[in-house]
């Protein structure tokens, strides 16, 4: 009968020990009986139920959720035995995976509905626990069209326990790895635990044994299937020969009593120490949880592809960087503290950064602008441009011509921008002779402080400024008066000449598309069309996705991408009203909308007459406005368009659709739980092209590629490190086992051996002197160190274990001379 490799290997050993010893160890490597493997699976079914049914409870009452318990114990048990059972032989694995696919296949059909409302309902219940710890004030909620939470969830829990399980399965029955066990255990057990000021012990404590249970069962060489592990190396103590597979644990029996005694104790201390500590000990605040606070808050809104940008981005905008956001990651920790008196119900833009002309996928600002202006345009007060809006408007409240005029005063404060723009509303007045608050620095940075792109030293800013947006249709319609001015007429010259300027390579794209859905002329009509265009044929979302590379933003997004951000809608919105000859210009800042704002507070003891005076749309009749402080949060910041009004000046005017390609029911099941590594949009992807698509994915291939490639030379490195260090380095018995077997191995491959397998040692004499004629004694000396490691009690001293490695780098010198170079390769790899 053939037998195999192993076995063989077994068979040389006890021959070697024999010889050596006198001592018939009688190792056979035969193949377990029927029942001692279905024992071996029931284990292992044993193991994964425990990981799975204790993963699930322990997250189900972490989160308060219900479900119908006996339903999952059974139904987890059954495909954890199952699943266990598949490892029985190589023909029940072979055809029992593909049942088992099946049945999940048919599971997913049959509970399609209940298990997307289930998914709905965790989401739901898991966000509200995670908005309460961390204050997101931004989480979303899904619709849950079954109501019944109970059979819900517990429908939902049975789709993704199949997952599980093969996952587990392929851990434990599989490798037996604790390792891959720990990984999957570990986020599961600390997500718990960081939300749950009180986990469920019993459930946890479900984690805790089956994790021992795969340690030992590891460390016990027990699992090994379809055949009995018995490990060649042995340890001799006195009359007694032991093997390898019994150092630790003799019987499985004792495997399970171990676990489940070593469980109960550290059940018994976790207990103890819980109820002896001081309440403050059992809640979620610590340094260590503090500091993640951040990176929990942006995977639960964004999932694990939020963290793959090209760049960081305050809530996806990066100063005019456009095409690298695969998701905006939103944050709600509050940027900018604003102390207001509202002057209408929707919300207020405080504009920072301003983008001037748009190339290579960014917006750039222009160069020496005052020089610029100054020299070609003849303008000589910058400081009449900046406030020519608000000029116009004040001369209106001060005449009391304009019933909606008014007057106002705001308060800015930094509180964690990074960027320190002086963010300011529309239309304040800017005083250049205050020094304190400008950081004059920027002035040479930048050489275009005249049109708002200013740093500030100071964190708390208060701005005059003069309300517009009662009179924005007045503006519009130019039913107001506006008083000319030769330098207004300087100054429009200089938009004219720079606002309209759109990259060469994009024109003739432009140019057909405002062909087929922008044919108005007139500046009113060519905003209505855009807008009805966007709103017509574009979503809102908040994973775009990055623009391929080598493609403009602009012509990517109006063509084929079709989805976007506010960034996306403000871009294509400035590139077409300048294709239809308007002056625009690309803003970013805070959008602020009342209706929807965070940590709101009413001054009820302020004087409201010295920060507001005029007309305000909020109140009627003899009302009073209030003042009230109110927070920036990354999640409100904005870009939007201005667009040059001539004889009055940049008028904001915003562009984003509302529309948002979220489906009601917020996704499917798959779609839900795929979210836990990216957020998930529903419907139908705008690129339909193959080519497009592998392109849009191909940073995110790269990156994921790029990472695989580094880890694996790090497992390159530390494997040759590794042999190194047994091979020359080791002070132990075993570097010269080791060097023997290499040996052994690399005169077999290089075929200077005919052994098939392991090298006898007397046979090894033989290559060693006649094949590879070294000196017979520096052999007869070598072989027998090698032997003294291998079968001796005592270990060498360092001058021997020099010798024989000596005698082991000789014989390896020899090896490549006498065989061709790319065995030659073959020997350097091996060693």
């Amino acid at each position: 009968m053939k037998i195999s490799n192993k076995e063989k290997q077994i068979q040389d050993f006890a021959s070697i020990y024999e010889v050596k010893y006198g001592v018939d160890m009688d190792l056979q490597y035969t193949r377990l009986s029927s029942r001692e493997r279905a024992f071996v699976c029931l284990i292992k079914s044993a193991l994964i139920f425990l990981c799975v049914y204790g993963s699930a409870g322990l997250f189900l009452t972490s989160f308060g959720l219900p479900s119908i318990q006996w339903l999952l114990f059974l139904f987890i048990l059954a495909i954890s035995v199952i699943a266990g059972m598949l490892y029985y032989n190589r023909l029940v694995f072979n055809i029992g995976y593909i049942l088992f696919f099946i049945l999940i296949c048919f599971l997913a059909y049959s509970l399609y509905w209940y298990a997307n409302s289930g998914m709905n309902a965790i989401l739901n219940s898991a966000l509200k626990i995670i908005d309460e710890k961390l204050n997101l004030h931004g989480v979303r909620e899904y619709n849950e069209v079954i109501k019944d939470r109970r059979v819900t969830v517990s429908c939902c829990i049975i789709l993704i326990s199949c997952l599980m399980v093969c996952l587990y399965n392929s851990a434990i029955s599989g490798y037996m790895s604790p390792l891959f066990t720990f990984v999957l255990l570990y986020p599961i057990a600390q997500f718990c635990v960081y939300f749950d000021d009180e986990v469920n012990y019993f459930y946890l404590g479900m984690m805790i044994l089956a994790f021992l249970g795969v340690v030992l069962f590891r460390v016990s060489g027990r699992y090994y299937m379809p055949y009995r592990g018995v490990a060649p190396n042995l340890r001799i103590k006195g009359e007694t020969v032991t093997h390898e597979s019994e150092m630790f644990l003799k019987t499985l029996t004792h495997l399970s009593v171990i676990a489940a005694v070593l469980l109960l104790v550290l059940m018994l201390l976790a207990g103890t120490l819980v109820s002896a500590s001081p309440r403050r000990y059992k809640n979620n605040y610590s340094t260590w949880k503090t500091g993640t606070d951040a990176l929990v808050k942006e995977f639960a809104l964004n999932g694990i592809l939020g963290f793959f940008n090209h760049y960081s981005a305050n809530g996806g905008l990066s100063e005019g960087r456009l095409g690298g956001i695969r998701q905006v990651m939103l944050t709600f920790d509050p940027q900018l503290e604003v102390k207001i008196v509202p002057d209408n119900v929707n919300g207020i833009y405080l504009r920072g950064y301003i983008g001037e002309y748009y190339d290579d996928n960014q917006w750039h600002r222009i160069p020496d602008k005052e020089r610029t202006m100054y020299r070609q345009y003849g303008i000589m007060d910058t400081e009449a441009i900046v406030n020519q809006e608000s000029s116009i408007l004040k001369e209106l409240y001060e005449s009391g011509q304009n019933p909606y005029s008014a007057q106002a005063y705001m308060t800015v404060k930094t509180l964690d921008t990074l960027d320190y723009y002086r963010y300011t509303p529309y239309y304040s007045v800017v005083d250049y002779s205050d020094t304190a608050e400008i950081n004059s620095s920027s002035f040479d940075d930048h050489g275009d402080y005249v049109m708002y792109n200013v740093r500030t030293k100071s964190l708390e800013l208060k701005h005059q400024y003069y309300p517009y947006d009662l009179l924005r249709e007045q503006l519009a319609d130019n039913s107001i008066e506006l008083p000319g001015n030769t330098e207004e007429l300087r100054y429009r010259m200089f938009v004219y000449d720079n606002y309209l300027y759109i990259p060469r390579d994009i024109r003739e794209d432009l140019q057909e598309i405002c062909n087929e859905h922008i044919t108005g002329s007139d500046r009113e009509t060519v905003v209505e069309q855009i807008l009805e265009y966007f709103t017509s044929e574009f979503k809102y979302t908040l994973s775009p996705g990055i623009t391929p590379s080598k493609r403009d933003f602009v012509v990517y997004f109006l063509s084929q991408q079709k989805k976007g951000f506010c960034a996306h809608f403000a871009t294509a919105a400035a590139m077409l009203l300048r294709s239809k000859g308007i002056p625009a210009r690309y803003v970013e800042g805070y959008y602020i909308q009342f209706t929807d704002a965070t940590n709101v507070e009413v001054d009820e003891f302020a004087d409201v007459n010295e920060w507001y005076d005029g007309y305000n749309g909020t109140v009627e009749g003899d009302e009073e406005p209030s003042l009230i402080t109110v927070n920036a949060r990354g999640a409100d910041a904005h870009a939007w368009v201005e667009i040059y009004y001539d004889g009055f000046g940049w008028i904001p005017v915003e562009f984003t659709v509302a529309e948002s390609e979220e489906s009601e029911e917020g996704g499917s099941f798959w779609d839900r739980f795929g979210g836990f590594f990216g957020s998930n949009e529903s419907g139908n992807s705008p690129v339909d092209n193959v080519t497009e698509q592998l392109q849009n994915a191909a940073p995110f291939v790269f990156g994921t590629v790029g990472v695989a490639f580094g880890a694996f030379l790090i497992l390159v490195c530390f494997f040759v490190i590794r042999r190194k260090y047994r091979l020359y380095f080791k002070k132990s018995n075993s570097r010269l086992v080791t060097q023997y077997t290499t040996l052994s191995k690399i005169l077999r491959k290089t075929g200077l051996a005919v052994e098939q397998n392991n090298i006898f040692h007397n046979t090894m004499k033989h290559y060693m002197t006649s094949v590879l004629e070294l000196d017979a004694s520096d052999v007869e000396e070598y072989v027998s160190l090698v032997e003294k490691a291998s079968f001796g009690n005592e270990a060498l001293s360092a001058d021997e274990l020099a010798k024989a490695t000596a005698c082991f780098k000789s014989a390896l010198h020899k090896a490549k001379t006498l065989v061709s170079r790319s065995k030659r390769v073959s020997i350097v790899l091996s060693t």
